[in-house]
């Protein structure tokens, strides 16, 4: 299994990956400035799942989400993430 996993938080992004990694293969992108000018069609995908982080900088995980789905309708399962502290 490929996970895309899209989060501006790089120590979440290894520490998910280092957890994950046993079970699957992670893909990591946490150093853009803009989401969707950094994915192609093909990086979306090639994943059998994507998790995308609901609050990032420059685009949150539900805009992204909706701009993946008007340049591929059948795109993997993606789940939308975020991290609250209380």
């Amino acid at each position: 299994m490929n996970i895309l996993l899209i989060d501006d938080d790089p120590s979440y992004c290894n520490q998910f990956q280092s957890r994950m990694s046993p079970f699957c293969e992670v893909q990591p992108l946490n150093e853009i400035s803009e989401p969707i000018e950094s994915l192609t069609r093909e990086l979306v995908m090639s994943a059998d799942a994507i998790l995308i982080d609901l609050k990032m900088p420059g685009i949150d995980g539900i805009t992204l989400y909706k701009r993946f789905r008007e340049i591929e309708n059948n795109i993997p399962p993606v789940l939308i993430l975020t991290e609250y502290e209380s």
